[in-house]
């Protein structure tokens, strides 16, 4: 999401996003290397995207009403 938010604009762009803007080995233990190459599309893939859709939807809700109006 952030990503895609900062111009992604397919699976490479988002893996070098990861890369230059969050280490994930400082949140995730990764005992043997870096996420592989086609480890966000394989995720994306396995979801169910009216579920994800509507759980989006949801979470974009709850936010806001805890956000400013943005005009």
């Amino acid at each position: 999401m952030c990503a895609a938010l900062c111009g992604a604009e397919g699976w490479q762009d988002v893996k070098d996003f990861w890369k230059l803007k969050i280490d994930l080995r400082s949140h995730l233990p990764y005992n043997n290397r870096i996420l592989r190459d086609d480890t966000f599309p394989r995720f994306f893939r396995s979801l169910n995207p009216d579920q994800f859709h509507d759980l989006f939807r949801t979470w974009v809700k709850r936010i806001s009403k805890n956000s400013p109006a943005i005009l």
